[in-house]
């Protein structure tokens, strides 16, 4: 996931060197579970764990609504209705690209918002997409 024009509401998150207008997220899960292990780096830099979430906080195992970040610095919401469907329409054209080992590599890049609101910490404040 790529996370352009994300902006923090505390300096401390950013990186100096990292354009205010550019964050990248990197999720991690062995399973398709609700639980990913995320980095983000950019205009964002911190780490920590991320739940897929209905609007109202409820665990989304369909990944369909929006991403709760849990990071060392706060929390926001992302928005992923969208890059979920392109997700979706990659894995189904393109998955498993090893039918031997049922794995596979491939990225989805997409502009997703953070939900209004949603921040906690230095996130609070956060905005944009």
């Amino acid at each position: 996931l790529t996370i352009l024009g994300c902006s923090a509401a505390s300096a401390s998150a950013k990186p100096a060197s990292a354009p205010a207008s550019a964050a990248h997220l990197t999720a991690y899960s062995p399973d398709d579970g609700p639980t990913q292990q995320v980095i983000v780096t950019g205009a964002v830099a911190d780490y920590g764990q991320a739940v897929s979430v209905n609007p109202d906080g409820t665990v989304n195992p369909e990944h369909n609504s929006q991403l709760e970040l849990k990071l060392t610095h706060g929390t926001f919401r992302l928005d992923i209705a969208s890059i979920d469907k392109a997700f979706v329409a990659a894995m189904a054209s393109r998955f498993p690209t090893d039918p031997a080992t049922c794995s596979g590599n491939f990225a989805v890049t997409q502009q997703v918002p953070v939900v209004t609101g949603s921040g906690t910490g230095s996130y609070k404040g956060a905005d944009g997409s």
